[in-house]
């Protein structure tokens, strides 16, 4: 089973100069994002702000709440949903660019009854998308996600930020 202190762990084996973790946040600020989304984030995702608000690693980034646009997941949800040219569906929150303007996103209409989960999807920027077309499905699970994240740049990169 994945958990957060797993992914810490692994995280915490790559070199500074390849992977930039910040500083968990307080509830407070993951309630301040909650209201300004209009929506209840997963547990697993609340678990990860409170140990890692995002990262970068290599070239991949996970959003957290922050000043800079570029690494903020309610600025990037904006921007997404209102001024790109293929709106992000209100219900998907983008968390990880894939640095081509697509984004893996949580999608909160897969949001478990418990709220811990959702599905975490691909929404592509130049394909519409509709109801009988939905983005794909990536992985059932945000620390699975992660996880398939931290394997794959594992198979290129050593921790020491050399490449294989």
């Amino acid at each position: 089973m994945i958990t957060i202190n797993k992914i810490i762990t692994e995280l915490n084996k790559y070199s500074k100069n390849i992977c930039t973790l910040y500083p968990g946040v307080q509830d407070e600020e993951i309630i301040g994002l909650e209201k300004k989304l209009g929506f209840t984030l997963p547990t697993s995702f609340k678990t990860f702000l409170k140990e890692c608000n995002g990262f970068e690693l290599v070239s991949d980034t996970i959003y957290g709440i922050h000043q800079k646009k570029n690494l903020d997941i309610y600025k990037n949800y904006l921007w997404e949903k209102n001024e790109s040219n293929n709106p992000l569906w209100s219900h998907l929150i983008p968390i990880s660019p894939d640095g081509s303007g697509s984004h893996y996103c949580f999608d909160l209409k897969t949001l478990t009854n418990d709220n811990n989960e959702c599905k975490v999807v691909y929404w592509q920027y130049d394909y519409d998308f509709d109801d009988d077309d939905p983005p794909d499905v990536e992985t059932e699970t945000f620390f699975d996600f992660l996880w398939e994240l931290l394997e794959r740049i594992k198979e290129t990169n050593n921790y020491d930020g050399s490449d294989k």
